[in-house]
């Protein structure tokens, strides 16, 4: 049973950046809901940090970490190392706000939710999924940057890492 967990955990890990995240919410953490959020939104936040845990498990990757994972390889981007708010769109995509969540066009499929927090330059998605039963607690965590984002769009051909490998059968992993 312990090296399913590691295999789901190395799997999750290999996968994941928009997601991924385990922060309390500190008193000086604002989370603003509705036409609040998506002022705040705006502009282009790069991603830093990722948290997850997993069955009591928690891990955290930078997004070097991420890019150089076995099984992902060097120089990989993901969907979410950075993402370019404006107006209603993320990266030339729209997205959805209720309250003080967010739900990014490519997290449509799968039906995730982001809370959204700030800290300073900082802010904190959120998601709280399961997936076969196991529950999933990641926290994303971006930098406010001046510099332009560059838009990393996900393609029929290049799916998002994360519900394809929630999707695998992890107890039947040896």
């Amino acid at each position: 049973m312990k090296t399913k967990i590691y295999y789901l955990l190395t799997l999750l890990a290999l996968f994941t950046c928009s997601a991924g995240f385990l922060s309390s919410c500190s008193d000086d953490e604002e989370s603003p809901s509705g036409d609040a959020l998506i002022e705040k939104l705006q502009g282009n936040w790069i991603f830093e940090k990722m948290k997850m845990n997993v069955l009591g498990q928690t891990i955290e990757m930078t997004a070097d970490d991420l890019r150089n994972s076995p099984g992902v390889g060097s120089n990989v981007d993901f969907y979410d190392e950075s993402l370019s708010f404006n107006g209603t769109k993320v990266n030339g995509k729209s997205y959805k706000v209720d309250g003080n969540r967010v739900m990014l066009p490519w997290y449509e499929d799968v039906d995730w939710w982001a809370k959204v927090s700030f800290s300073d330059s900082q802010m904190i998605m959120e998601y709280d999924v399961t997936s076969e039963g196991i529950n999933i607690k990641m926290w994303a965590y971006y930098n406010r940057t001046g510099r332009a984002a560059s838009a990393v769009l996900p393609s029929e051909s290049d799916p998002t890492l994360l519900p394809a490998i929630l999707k695998i059968d992890f107890l039947s992993a040896e």
